[in-house]
């Protein structure tokens, strides 16, 4: 086997290694929206959802969990700003559909 052939085969393998832990990254994601529609039951208002201190303090926390695990925060951080951002929106849904009679849900 040729220098070339070994490269392409163990690149091929770690391809899929990389495919394999993207696919856990989904079923994690997954998991983490099912968790943040269960959130949305318990929320009364958009103060709930918006949940300033709470981000804030997540976002800290994964900064901290980023730097130990030597990934750069600030990729961490805007992959769990859109987490966020999607989650409020789907907290907000859930909330129209919980209470029809509420045209919008007023922003405070």
């Amino acid at each position: 086997m040729e220098n070339t052939d070994i490269f392409e085969s163990q690149l091929a393998e770690l391809r899929k290694e990389i495919d394999a832990v993207d696919e856990e990254l989904l079923a994690l994601i997954g998991r983490r929206f099912e968790l943040v529609r269960e959130a949305a039951r318990f929320k009364r208002s958009e103060s709930d959802i918006v949940a300033s201190s709470r981000v804030s303090s997540m976002l800290s926390e994964r900064r901290t969990t980023a730097q130990r695990l030597n990934i750069p925060s600030e990729i961490v951080e805007r992959i769990f700003l859109l987490f966020v951002e999607k989650g409020r929106d789907i907290q907000r849904q859930f909330l129209r559909e919980a209470r029809p009679e509420r045209d919008e849900i007023s922003v405070m």
